[in-house]
């Protein structure tokens, strides 16, 4: 971002406490821990803290400009006088952080590509990034930021010169993801896939369907470009209910194990999948007229139709399947996410543990029964939080997906039903993280292999901090 005290205080329709220099603000941040000199700062009023309490450590730090929905004291305007920060009064914070990320991608050149899906878009919005930023100047949502504040803070993140902005979408309720699209503007769109996630507050599939539809809505007629898996139940539905065919969108797909010739789009498939002892998958990867051959470093089945999808977008941007492939081959998993991590006391933790939903979990626990070791192999899975009335079920069919399994630890009060599901003898079922921990801690031995996973609200980070140690 490259905005002044008076575009941004336009952008956002508020009106000046305190004017400072003609600075620009370069990036917005809403944690006053992390500004840096030439940040604008947004305070929000939170439910655990008020980001109106951090407004002068933000002067402090060398924030450019200050956007707060209270009115401040006269010993911080004597201070942002004296450090020359603006200082805006706005009606909403969120409301200003939106209108500003609005504002600037107004400005901004960079093709915008909208990233959504039930499981693996963090995963894929990574794998697509390493490959556009071999080519591009790329910028993208960092982590999971993905919500109502995540995304347009990613858009202020943007710079002038950037080629590719790839703005990853979450949601928890219909009509989110289109406000976001109304944020960010995408002129490509890739949905990974429509699965149970949040179906507490959706009710149904269809309804993750719908809500998904929204990204391939916004899409812009006759210029954009839309990204489905192609195995996906709900792949036609949503393409017919974007109108896409009618409102002149390309349809690229994704995934699968052959090339269907009865289907009227670009194809990126898979063929001769083999999975090693590790996990990893090798395989080949094919469109009509280019095949290449992967061997990844990321473990786990599923990660192939993520290859796919960075490919199929790589392809669109005119980077070679060879060339996307060369650069998939080295991508390394993030932190959280089905992350090797060989500890000190000769045991060896995939820690999964940043989030969980039913098909991550079944994903985590095919790859991790395929994976060979000479100790124990031992799962301590969490709770898979906001499935509603299907909780008991979701649960209970990732039970039954557990083999090859010497040991389970349950954590939570709904992993009673993945314990009851499975065929597992040996299991011990723990209330909390701290329990989880010290069981685990009295049977880990040397050449062990251990998987962590549940929800993120979970807190089983905390197993994995202390194992690993």
């Amino acid at each position: 971002m490259k905005l002044n005290a008076k575009q941004i205080q336009l952008a956002c329709g508020g009106e000046f406490l305190v004017k400072g220099s003609d600075a620009f603000a370069i990036k917005a941040q809403i944690d006053s821990r992390n500004i840096e000199k030439g940040d604008l700062f947004i305070a929000f009023s939170g439910e655990k803290t008020d980001g109106h309490k951090y407004i002068d450590n933000a002067i402090r730090g060398g924030a450019t400009v200050i956007c707060c929905e209270k009115t401040i004291s006269e010993n911080t305007k004597t201070l942002a006088k004296e450090m020359g920060t603006s200082i805006i009064l706005v009606d909403d914070s969120l409301m200003a952080i939106n209108n500003i990320a609005k504002y600037w991608r107004d400005k901004i050149n960079a093709k915008v590509i909208g990233i959504t899906g039930s499981s693996g878009k963090t995963t894929t919005k990574n794998l697509i990034y390493d490959v556009l930023s071999s080519e591009f100047n790329v910028c993208a949502t960092k982590g999971n930021h993905n919500n109502n504040i995540g995304l347009p803070i990613t858009i202020t993140e943007s710079e002038p010169n950037d080629d590719i902005l790839i703005t990853e979408m979450g949601m928890n309720n219909l009509g989110e993801i289109q406000k976001l699209c109304q944020t960010a503007k995408p002129e490509w769109g890739l949905i990974t896939n429509v699965g149970e996630s949040h179906i507490e507050n959706l009710g149904s599939r269809q309804n993750i369907a719908n809500a998904k539809a929204e990204l391939a809505e916004a899409i812009p007629t006759g210029t954009g470009k839309m990204f489905l898996y192609k195995e996906d139940d709900y792949r036609d539905y949503i393409i017919e209910r974007a109108k896409l065919k009618e409102r002149n969108i390309e349809v690229v797909l994704f995934g699968g194990r052959e090339y269907d010739p009865s289907l009227d789009y670009a194809q990126v498939w898979a063929e001769d999948v083999v999975i090693n002892n590790q996990g990893q998958p090798n395989f080949s990867i094919h469109t009509k007229d280019q095949v290449a051959t992967c061997r990844l470093n990321l473990r786990g089945e599923h990660n192939i139709i993520n290859v796919c999808a960075a490919a199929a977008v790589g392809l669109a941007c005119n980077i070679s399947l060879y060339d996307s492939v060369s650069v998939l081959n080295k991508s390394l998993p993030e932190v959280g996410r089905q992350e090797i991590i060989e500890c000190p006391g000769g045991y060896t933790i995939i820690n999964d543990a940043y989030n969980a939903n039913p098909e991550s979990m079944k994903v985590s626990l095919k790859t991790f029964s395929t994976m060979k070791c000479d100790g124990k192999k031992i799962a301590v899975l969490g709770d898979m939080l906001e499935l509603g009335e299907y909780t008991k079920a979701c649960h209970e069919a990732v039970g039954k997906q557990i083999q090859n399994i010497d040991k389970l630890i349950c954590v939570g009060e709904q992993s009673k039903y993945i314990a009851s599901a499975s065929q597992i003898e040996d299991m011990i079922l723990c209330k909390d993280n701290r329990e989880a921990l010290t069981e685990l801690e009295k049977i880990i031995m040397p050449k062990d292999l251990v998987l962590i996973k549940a929800s993120n609200g979970m807190k089983l980070d905390y197993v994995v901090r202390g194992i690993r140690s």
